[in-house]
């Protein structure tokens, strides 16, 4: 794994091609957090339940820019809002996860 200068990681598969991985903010349960409960979805409603509502971001840069917006307007929640590798990206399959890297907001 290696970062590239505008913070993607990239992986080589198996067939020897690069993946690029992509990330989502997350809204995990205060009380588990194994637990999702929302996605950044980048509406004015800003969160939903629907993972394939999510917004989905190339590198951490953009979204860690969007993670300290969302930590700002809901500090309550800010240790519960976090950058994490999208689950049904390509690249997980070569990693398997069973929780996402957390990325540093």
């Amino acid at each position: 794994m290696e970062f590239v200068g505008t913070a993607t990681v990239t992986l080589l598969n198996a067939g020897g091609g690069n993946l690029t991985m992509s990330y989502c903010i997350t809204l995990r349960s205060r009380t588990d957090t194994r637990i999702i409960t929302g996605w950044y979805a980048g509406s004015a409603c800003r969160w939903s339940t629907d993972h394939e509502m999510r917004k989905v971001f190339d590198n951490t840069r953009d979204a860690a820019a969007v993670c300290r917006e969302l930590h700002n307007l809901c500090p309550r929640n800010a240790e519960v809002i976090n950058i994490e590798v999208a689950q049904d990206d390509a690249s997980s399959e070569v990693i398997p996860l069973t929780f996402s890297p957390l990325v540093a907001c």
